[in-house]
């Protein structure tokens, strides 16, 4: 992985935001931007009103290895059917669940989890758990 320069990650950005007919919200941009995202993983996440304490594996970003890029995983579980078409899959736990953020109406900008082994179950964004109300709630639960 390596971290690209603003020049190629806005390229990255408006090229994915056109084909996904998405923008994608200002303080994940910034995220995205600033944070080398190797530097980033491995994380714990857990907050009182969420029972699952999980380690975030990967982060989803531009210009870097397939398997934990943004276009990717967005085809793979977004337009698969796998999860609702509202959220952006943007992290992954160890055990193989998402951390998504939602992108239209109500949902925007809130951070979802998503449990793999409810997948039969989610038809829509319901059934889907809020984690953080904003993108800077769950980097706040992250540092603290």
């Amino acid at each position: 992985m390596f971290k690209i320069n603003e020049k190629d990650f806005d390229q990255f950005r408006e090229s994915f935001e056109r084909a996904k007919g998405i923008e994608l919200p200002d303080d994940y941009v910034f995220f995205l931007k600033k944070v080398d995202l190797p530097d980033f993983l491995e994380v714990n996440f857990s907050q009182h009103e969420f029972a699952n304490a999980t380690v975030i594996k990967n982060w989803y970003g531009f210009g870097v290895r397939n398997e934990i890029n943004l276009n990717t995983n967005y085809d793979f579980y977004v337009s698969s059917g796998r999860v609702p078409s509202e959220v952006l899959p943007i992290a992954e736990d160890v055990a193989g669940n998402l951390f998504c953020l939602g992108l239209k109406g109500d949902s925007q900008g809130r951070i979802y989890f998503w449990d793999h082994e409810e997948e039969l179950n989610v038809e829509n964004l319901s059934d889907l758990t809020v984690v953080a109300n904003t993108f800077r709630d769950f980097i706040r639960a992250i540092a603290t």
